[in-house]
């Protein structure tokens, strides 16, 4: 890819082009810390195990998609030494912060091109995903994200051209059922489509796979953006009176 998203405008028209692309977030939320070897909770209440730690570790190690979200931290935290000591122990480029550049990209044993994971989720919570959004209603979407989602989400805020929603638990023993159900609805959808993503971690497991399965389509890795539109407010940005106005400014 040439140009690597550093503005939600960026991504927009990545979607509006009918560029293929794949991208997740390993980052914040646990993911890295998960990897590295961390047995705490996340955000979410889920619980990591050495399971998760490897199968989210072979996102980096065999790379597919074309983007990965980073952001695990301050630059002074242990979070980021962590992070940044167990990529330099595999051979794979280390991001540089904050602005993430990777000048090493394509020098290094393991090379994945970095992106700033919270272009996306900022962009919404400060009302500026109007672009994103009216891309999107351009191109058929499958959303698949949490039980919360539903209907009047695709109808309501989404308002995409052909729009198909797949909600599911995030709980990690129902990945192989989530895939079954993915699958299943790729098959009755073109081809060229855009998914975009909310599970968790699951979300970066399934995506990886299917970015070697199906590469003609786009898969984004939105976390827990639409979810706020359903009333579902885990995230502190969207508790905020604030929320309320970036809202309509990101429907208008």
């Amino acid at each position: 890819m040439d140009r690597v998203p550093k503005h939600i405008e960026d991504y927009a028209q990545l979607v509006e082009d009918g560029t293929p692309f794949s991208y997740a977030n390993i980052g914040g939320d646990g993911e890295m810390l998960t990897i590295t070897g961390w047995d705490g909770t996340n955000s979410d209440g889920r619980k990591s195990t050495p399971e998760k730690a490897a199968a989210l570790a072979r996102v980096l190690l065999e790379p597919r998609l074309t983007l990965h979200g980073y952001n695990p931290g301050r630059l002074d935290s242990d979070k980021e030494a962590c992070a940044q000591k167990w990529l330099r122990d595999h051979g794979i480029n280390v991001p540089l912060r904050p602005q993430l550049s990777d000048p090493d990209f394509g020098t290094s044993k393991i090379n994945v091109r970095w992106v700033h994971k919270e272009i996306i989720s900022s962009a919404n919570v400060n009302g500026k995903l109007r672009p994103f959004l009216q891309a999107l209603r351009h191109r058929p979407v499958l959303v698949v994200g949490t039980v919360g989602l539903t209907k009047k989400f695709l109808k309501g805020t989404l308002k995409a051209k052909d729009a198909v929603l797949i909600p599911a638990d995030m709980g990690w023993a129902q990945m192989a059922e989530i895939r079954d159900r993915v699958h299943k609805a790729l098959d009755q959808f073109p081809k060229d489509g855009v998914v975009t993503w909310g599970l968790g971690y699951i979300a970066k497991v399934l995506t990886w796979e299917m970015a070697l399965e199906r590469p003609e389509l786009t898969q984004i890795d939105v976390g827990a953006c639409w979810d706020a539109y359903c009333g579902i407010l885990h995230r502190h940005g969207y508790r905020r009176e604030a929320w309320k106005d970036a809202m309509r400014e990101n429907l208008a």
